[in-house]
């Protein structure tokens, strides 16, 4: 039959090239992608924190600590727990380190 030695597997080695070249294109763009959004989301962390959220927050946070040192104290019994003088600053400790890690 006519054409080269070998053309058949020549045309299936350039088609399996292309094959792969194809898969490493589509692979690359999705990499590329990922990139971009990872550099959108670094800008984003870059913004400042917002006025209005940052005295939100910490209102919000006067309150919670408010409300639980009321209810170390007076939920137990009415003289309270010595255990809440151990556990409530743990627990303000906790909600104090949310509200600077959201604030940062």
């Amino acid at each position: 039959m006519g054409g080269a030695p070998g053309s058949s597997f020549n045309v299936a080695a350039f088609n399996w090239v292309m094959d792969r070249n194809l898969i490493l294109k589509n692979v690359m763009d999705c990499i590329q992608g990922m990139l971009s959004a990872i550099t959108q989301a670094e800008e984003m962390w870059l913004l400042p924190v917002p006025f209005y959220y940052y005295h939100l927050l910490n209102a919000t946070l006067c309150i919670s600590l408010g409300i639980l040192g009321y209810a170390f104290l007076f939920v137990n019994s009415n003289n309270g727990s010595y255990l809440s003088l151990v556990a409530y600053p743990f627990c303000a400790l906790i909600l104090v380190s949310l509200r600077e890690a959201a604030a940062a």
